[in-house]
Formats: C-alpha cells, sequence, structure tokens
C-alpha cells in the first residue's frame, strides 16, 4: 500500500511534528488539527523572536515508488489538507531515491502503473513549491528548502516568453531518465529553434570538459535566454564554473537530481508560456533601490492553546486569503497576536491596505494571545500609530464598537459584527471585501458597495460597515 511520511518543519533541522499517512479515506484528523497550532504556539513561546512559518515535506514511501506510485487519491488529498492546516505554508515532496521513481520495478502481469510525469502534473496543478531528491545521508531538509527557494527565483528571471528545452553535457540519458525528461532534451544545440536553453552540467564529470563546453557558448547563437545548471549532491558548486557564470551573467543553478531538474523546467516553461502572449517582462530585484511595491495585508489571530479548532479555522481562513490575493499583495501573519507585538509588527510594516484580525471578542474588546486578556478597541487602535488603514474586517464576535472606534479614528471602511459569530462565518465575506481593496486602491465607495451586496454570506449574526467622514 502507498505510504506518505508527513513531516511539519521549521529551520533547518527542527522536525516540529511527524506521522505517516496511507489511507485516502482516513487521514489522521489529529494530527492535522495539531499542526494548525505549532506555528501559534512558537510565537507564544518566543515573544521577543517572531517565528519563521513551519514548511511541509510530504515524504514518498520508496517502496511505493519502486512499484510505482499510484499518486491519484492519498498525495492529493494531503496536499488538500496541508494548506489550509499549515496557514498556506509551502509545501514539499521528499524523494530519498530518485531511481525508484525514474526505473519502477516490472511486474510480472505488467500491470500498468501511473507514469511519473502524471504525479509531477498533479503536483504543479496543486502549487507543490518543489519536488526534492535529499539522500537519507544528508537529512537536513531545511538546507534542501533553501536550495530550492534559491532554484525557483531564478524562474523571475527576463525571458522572452519562449518555450524551454534543456541540453545535458552527458553522453547519453537510459531509456527511463530520458522519458522523465521529457519533452526537454535536446542533442545538439543545433535543434533550438525559437527556444530557450537551460544547460545542465551532470556530477562526477571531467571539470575540464565543462569549461570547455563553457568557454565556447559565446560562440553559439543562441535563438532565446540561457541558464546553467550543474547536478551535484556533494559539496560545493565548482568555483570555476560559479566565477564564469558570475563573469558573464549567466544565472546559476544547483540540482541534487534529475526529479528537481525536471520539476524546474516544467515551472520554467509554465512561467514562460503564461507570459508569451504578453510583454510583460519579469526580473529578480538584485540590489534593491525601491520599496515593495506590492501592497501589505496583515492577517491576525488571537491564538489560545484551549482552542484548538478555532486555530484551525483561523489557519484556514488565512489560507483561503493567501491563495484568493495570490502574488497581488504581500500577506503577513501574525498567528498569535499581543497588542505589544503587534506595535512592533506595524513599526516595521508601516502602512497595509487591509487588516483581518480573527479571534474571539466581546463588548469590552478583542481577546489577544499569551494571556488571553481582553484589550479595550483604544489600546488595539494604539498599536497603529499613523499608519493609514483603507479596510480592517474584525472577525470576531461583538465587534462592532471596535470597527466603530477604528472608523472615527480615520480607517477608510471598518467592519465588525454585533453579535456572537460562528466559525468559518466571515470568510467568504472577508475574501471578497479585501480583493475589492485591493482592486481598487483601497476605494470607500467600492468597499461600500461589495459589502451591500455580499453581507448576506453571513447568517445568523449581522456585520456592520462604518466609515470615516
Amino acid at each position: 500500500m502507498a505510504a506518505v511520511r508527513v513531516l511539519i518543519s521549521q529551520g533547518s533541522r527542527n522536525i516540529l511534528l511527524d506521522w505517516e499517512e496511507d489511507d485516502p479515506s482516513r487521514l489522521s484528523q489529529e494530527d492535522w488539527k495539531k499542526s494548525s497550532t505549532l506555528w501559534p504556539q512558537k510565537w507564544i513561546d518566543n515573544p521577543s523572536d517572531p517565528p519563521e512559518r513551519p514548511r511541509v515535506f510530504l515524504c514518498l514511501d520508496e517502496e511505493s515508488l519502486a512499484q510505482g506510485y499510484d499518486h491519484d487519491d492519498l498525495l492529493a488529498r494531503l496536499i488538500n489538507e496541508a494548506g489550509p492546516h499549515m496557514w498556506g505554508a509551502e509545501i514539499y515532496v521528499l524523494l530519498h531515491n530518485e531511481t525508484a521513481l525514474i526505473n519502477p520495478i516490472a511486474e510480472p502481469l505488467q500491470i500498468p502503473r501511473p507514469a511519473p510525469q502524471e504525479m509531477f502534473k498533479l503536483l504543479l496543478e496543486k502549487g507543490v513549491a518543489d519536488v526534492l531528491h535529499w539522500p537519507s545521508y544528508a537529512p537536513n531538509i531545511g538546507v534542501a528548502a533553501q536550495r530550492s527557494a534559491h532554484r525557483m527565483a531564478q524562474i523571475m528571471i527576463p525571458d522572452p516568453g519562449k518555450s524551454w528545452k534543456c541540453y545535458l553535457h552527458t553522453p547519453h540519458l537510459g531509456p527511463q531518465q530520458g522519458a522523465l525528461l521529457e519533452p526537454f532534451p535536446i542533442r545538439t544545440f543545433d535543434e533550438l529553434v525559437n527556444e530557450n536553453c537551460l544547460i545542465v552540467l551532470p556530477e562526477n564529470r571531467d571539470p575540464d570538459q565543462y569549461m570547455k563546453l563553457l568557454n565556447n557558448l559565446h560562440r553559439i547563437n543562441f535563438p532565446g535566454a540561457v541558464m546553467i545548471g550543474v547536478i551535484e549532491q556533494m559539496g560545493q558548486l565548482p568555483l570555476d564554473v560559479r566565477e564564469f557564470c558570475r563573469k558573464h551573467d549567466y544565472e546559476l543553478v544547483w540540482f541534487h537530481g534529475l526529479v528537481e531538474l525536471y520539476y524546474f523546467l516544467l515551472n520554467l516553461d509554465r512561467a514562460s508560456k503564461t507570459n508569451s502572449q504578453t510583454d510583460v517582462v519579469r526580473t529578480s530585484v538584485r540590489e534593491q533601490t525601491f520599496k515593495s511595491h506590492r501592497p501589505k495585508l496583515l492577517v491576525t489571530h488571537s491564538y489560545s492553546p484551549d482552542a484548538e479548532d478555532d486555530c484551525v479555522a483561523a489557519a484556514r481562513d488565512s489560507w483561503e486569503l493567501t491563495r484568493e490575493l495570490e502574488d497581488a499583495a504581500e500577506v503577513i501573519i501574525v498567528p498569535a497576536v499581543h497588542v505589544f507585538r503587534l506595535a512592533d509588527v506595524m513599526d516595521n510594516l508601516q502602512e497595509v491596505f487591509a487588516w483581518v484580525h480573527i479571534g474571539h471578542g466581546r463588548e469590552d474588546g478583542l481577546r489577544q494571545s499569551s494571556d488571553d486578556l481582553y484589550k479595550s478597541a483604544e489600546t488595539w487602535l494604539s498599536a497603529f500609530g499613523g499608519s493609514s488603514l483603507p479596510l480592517v474586517v474584525f472577525s470576531s464576535c461583538k465587534s462592532a464598537p471596535v470597527a466603530e472606534l477604528f472608523a472615527a479614528a480615520g480607517t477608510g471602511v471598518a467592519i465588525g459584527f454585533i453579535d456572537n459569530l460562528g466559525q468559518d462565518q466571515a470568510a467568504a465575506l472577508t475574501k471578497r471585501l479585501v480583493k475589492t481593496a485591493l482592486i481598487w486602491a483601497g476605494s470607500k465607495d467600492r468597499i461600500l458597495t461589495e459589502f451591500s451586496k455580499r453581507r448576506k454570506l453571513i447568517t445568523g449574526t449581522r456585520p456592520v460597515a462604518y466609515w470615516s467622514r
């Protein structure tokens, strides 16, 4: 039976939670619920040092891979479970042995098995951050994720919107290896017609041969962009290759194996095709001179260790907002908010276009994390100093007085609730209001119009909008 080991990791080697899933119809809901609380609990435990968001690693069972991994149900369900429970954390698929995937064991009865490409297609559609080949003798998965982030950042380099091909500087690929990489491999640069090219130098080859190839690149009239890749599992990238790429301004990427190379090519090609019908050219920021142009959305939750279900709901709401906005905004999440910490957060952010708060409320204020005290609306307001705030949504019971005070202090539109508010009730309205604020640059009239249209999405309680004159 197919099995997947789930690792919730923070930093380089800190494994917060570890369990195994093997039945798509009976996922471990207790483990997933517990995973929602890991990040906010870290905020409470380390009040002076905000912790980074954990990552999710889905480690594929090697025996199942060797038989030809049947991914259709279990893997898809795990990815669907991870996003909303983990506050939109990055999800990685980890293979300790890529050979098992590339060269599956032949069944005596030749039972058809899913092609590896189908699994990669699923992962791409589900938004998996990367597929990692990280050998069991080098278990530092945090480093693997950091290298992945550097690699995936190169997808943002300028390119002319052409598709990508891959030239591997190696005598030949085995039939299974070649089949995995289809349709990207080329044997000679002459095969390039109107494509970009990723030139990959395999490990354990003569460095002199590397440099002979690289030094001849300037003689070749490439029809598109060129990138250099190296497959290397141990040690560091070759110094002469790094120096060559720096000198000639080639992007350099590092792979641990063919599965990392293939998933990178899929992402690279998709990004290129996305821009193929436009004149938009994306680029990576190397030396930042200007502040980020992306508007900031602040999401806070008043986590309490005694309210696990509330935390699961807040994680899901935060994930929905993140997914809805995609790359249009920078989403900052504080999963265990304290008034003093909120003031520090705002000192760093300066400006946000919207604040969404999720947590318990009552007539005299909103509850904060750490001590579970209810703080007055005036106290929460003091955390914002002189910031502008086009929209605030208090997804809290009896939060109307807090919203009214924020509007009186100059918030564009402040949304609160007159009565008690059940879990999951406000998410549908909130994400539409936030999206409207983003699209229309915080326009008060547009936000209020959207509120009037959508407030019936809330049943059993009354949302109310206040606005500054």
